[in-house]
């Protein structure tokens, strides 16, 4: 029984120091940039690798500095990661893609 107390202890402290990542990549809308967070709010289609829906969601920047010319209501093409409980916004680049809701 001690061995497998031991072995389930260490089975969690290794999880515990290797968070669960995923990634995906998706079209969105600008809808909010929070340069004194570091956070940029996009609406988009299902994130299903990330467990997410379609829904506005806030993702922390890894590099400021790609929102380059991005600005609130552009289209844009995104990659994104989920480590642990964040989410970080891994590309950003604006689009003329528009999601199913914008065509002409």
């Amino acid at each position: 029984m001690r061995v497998a107390h031991a072995l389930i202890a260490a089975i969690l402290a290794v999880g515990a120091s290797y968070p669960l990542f995923a990634e995906d990549r998706a079209i969105g809308k600008v809808m909010l940039i929070n340069e004194g967070n570091r956070e940029i709010t996009l609406h988009h289609g299902p994130l299903e690798e990330l467990g997410l829906r379609s829904q506005s969601t806030t993702f922390r920047l890894e590099n400021f500095d790609s929102l380059n010319g991005i600005a609130l209501g552009d289209s844009v093409r995104f990659e994104a990661a989920k480590s642990g409980p964040e989410l970080r916004l891994t590309h950003i680049e604006k689009t003329d893609q528009l999601d199913d809701d914008h065509h002409h």
